[in-house]
């Protein structure tokens, strides 16, 4: 008889009511079974954690290596722990390991991926599994965007413990080391572009195919999509697995909020309930505290937050910035007052941070073309305004 699958995810603690909300589902699908949980983020405060619906781990437990909390987002850690958490689990003796992104929802039994899981080296969730029809404008922009962000969604992704299995979540943890960055113009998309290159190698590959699973915006074009005796269809298939990638239960109408109103709520009536659903379970657990908490590796040990352009400076370093020891200490010879000091011997002086975020925010470039020559006083000055303050934490490479 195989070892048991065991089914994961991994998110910070604004995340929490989501991996909640999944946490029961699943279990409420599988009685006695519970998700393990990677949550990338310090303990939460005032929570009892043999009380919540699923188990926990945390970075140290999954051998994260410690850099990482400094190089990487809160959004690009929690993605970039897939391939450690999937091998922790594997090499504790679990039969397969299912990974699930936080913010979906089981809807029906999933023992066939557990199957599945056991079956093949590596379970990859196609994006788009036929041709469609070009002049579909929903449709076209559906199959751009995926040429952009990756022909497999990363949502959900099973291993099994054979030899090629280990050795790709190895190297799929190993490219992740700079940052894991979202920069589409660079094909980079968090963990996600990685997996196009698995085909070439993993030669036991199974593609998970069914409509009914990871359903999201890009399952909409061209699919009949209805509800049968309550239960959601999608082209004939049951619906088994949401994905509410992109949504924000604060904007219900909007399924996808970074896209607009290109995909609304409204022009897919069989979606209502369960999204309907969905928010007054998150609102259940919490959402509108957990929604706003403080990320535990967001601050160096004095309390000033931790810029975005110093996250990226510090993953540049490679091997050098070992001397700086702890990445969050503050004094002498750390890394925040590296970060601090002046880019050159130039005045007014420039800290090396806003060279960094100058380096890769396309928005402050164009401002200060030249900003050590000709547009030095007007970028210094620039930098203690308000409209600075708010871009230094503003995604640019790491985030969406």
């Amino acid at each position: 008889m195989s070892a048991p699958v065991t089914w994961v995810t991994a998110a910070a603690c604004n995340y929490l009511p989501q991996v909640r909300v999944l946490a029961r589902s699943f279990t409420d699908h599988h009685p006695g079974r519970r998700m393990t949980v990677l949550i990338t983020d310090a303990p939460p405060p005032g929570v009892d954690l043999a009380a919540e619906p699923y188990d926990v781990l945390f970075p140290d437990d999954v051998a994260i290596p410690p850099g990482w909390l400094m190089t990487h987002t809160r959004k690009a850690l929690a993605a970039a722990s897939k391939p450690h958490l999937m091998r922790h689990v594997l090499e504790r003796g679990a039969g397969g390991v299912v990974f699930v992104d936080p913010d979906m929802i089981v809807l029906g039994p999933m023992t066939d991926i557990d199957t599945h899981a056991i079956r093949h080296s590596l379970g990859l969730r196609p994006h788009l599994t036929r041709p469609g029809d070009r002049t579909d404008d929903a449709l076209a922009f559906v199959e751009d965007q995926v040429l952009m962000a990756g022909m497999f969604n990363g949502g959900l992704v099973t291993a099994s413990g054979t030899p090629e299995a280990a050795a790709f979540l190895h190297w799929w943890a190993s490219v992740q080391d700079q940052g894991c960055a979202h920069d589409l113009q660079r094909a980079e998309h968090f963990d996600q572009r990685w997996l196009d290159l698995a085909p070439s190698m993993v030669d036991d590959i199974g593609l998970l195919r069914d409509p009914g699973l990871d359903v999201a915006f890009w399952s909409m074009p061209g699919a009949e999509i209805i509800l049968a005796d309550g239960t959601l269809m999608v082209d004939r298939h049951p619906c088994r697995l949401l994905h509410f990638t992109g949504f924000i239960p604060e904007d219900p109408n909007t399924l996808v909020a970074y896209f607009g109103d290109r995909f609304r709520l409204d022009a897919v009536p069989a979606f209502v309930d369960l999204y309907r659903a969905y928010c007054d379970a998150l609102a259940r657990e919490g959402r509108a505290t957990w929604r706003a908490a403080p990320y535990g590796f967001g601050t160096f040990e004095d309390g000033s937050p931790v810029p975005d352009a110093g996250r990226r400076a510090y993953a540049e370093m490679g091997a050098e910035r070992h001397r700086f020891g702890d990445p969050f200490r503050t004094g002498r010879g750390s890394f925040h007052e590296w970060l601090a000091a002046p880019a050159d011997d130039g005045a007014p002086p420039i800290p090396r941070e806003w060279m960094e975020a100058h380096a890769h925010q396309p928005r402050i470039h164009g401002m200060f073309p030249d900003p050590l020559g000709e547009d030095r006083h007007r970028f210094h000055a620039w930098i203690g305004s308000a409209e600075a303050r708010e871009a230094r934490q503003q995604p640019y490479l790491m985030e969406r």
